[in-house]
């Protein structure tokens, strides 16, 4: 009890509440049994998140019972309970555990663990990554931790990014003047542009694998010699 109260916020106040001074209750059969808490066959229910194993495996980690590492849903029982109970130092190690190379955590279970459970860290890499992979290659385990509603926010964004890309693409920004020191016309720069685009840095910002991100795209073209477009330009 000691070490409950110590670390967990939510059991320091639990322990504070004076006993009540009535011990006993009575059912609707007028049974008169001890009240919840005050005995082991009358135990408080927790209810969820608690079950017996979860919280079995918090308190063995807090004792240092099993000189084994934790497993992966070990972990995830200690993260779930820690951030439901308010245990800092619990959580900690949770989240350090489970980020460690070696968990081997896929983005589409970061995300969920990070929306679940507040590890505001790892929300945004995590959903980035996601991004970068296209919905058919993310397997289908990733999409159960996911669940439905974050499926739909993922697939929805990819689908509005994609048709961002090819609305950039097919209309690309085409100068409308040119610098004074340049010889060409104006329309004359303006199709080296376009055929460089078309021809070039096009093919690299659509690449179904490996697509240029539009920073990529805009190093790119700072590095690239365009005959008909002086740099000036």
């Amino acid at each position: 009890m000691t070490l409950l109260h110590r670390n967990s916020t939510i059991f320091k106040d639990m322990f504070s509440v004076p006993p009540s001074q009535n011990s006993m209750t009575a059912t609707n059969s007028c049974t008169i049994i001890p009240k919840d808490g005050l005995t082991d066959e009358t135990p408080i229910r927790l209810g969820l998140p608690f079950t017996v194993r979860k919280m079995d495996t918090l308190l063995r980690w807090y004792y240092r019972f099993s000189p084994e590492f934790p497993t992966l849903s070990s972990l995830i029982s200690i993260l779930e309970l820690s951030t439901f109970l308010d245990m800092d130092i619990a959580r900690a190690f949770a989240i350090q555990a489970l980020g460690a190379a070696n968990m081997g955590l896929s983005s589409a279970y970061r995300l969920s663990l990070g929306l679940s459970y507040h590890i505001s860290e790892w929300i945004e890499p995590a959903f980035k990554d996601l991004m970068h992979t296209p919905a058919n290659r993310i397997p289908a385990e990733d999409f159960v931790h996911l669940g439905p509603l974050v499926c739909h926010l993922v697939a929805s964004t990819q689908a509005e990014i994609r048709a961002l890309r090819l609305s950039i693409a097919f209309n690309p920004l085409i100068p409308p003047s040119h610098h004074p020191s340049c010889k060409n016309t104006v329309l004359a720069c303006q199709a080296a542009w376009e055929s460089a685009w078309w021809d070039g840095l096009a093919r690299h910002y659509l690449h179904p694998d490996y697509p240029l991100s539009p920073h990529e795209a805009l190093s790119k073209l700072e590095t690239t010699n365009i005959i008909g477009v002086t740099t000036a330009c």
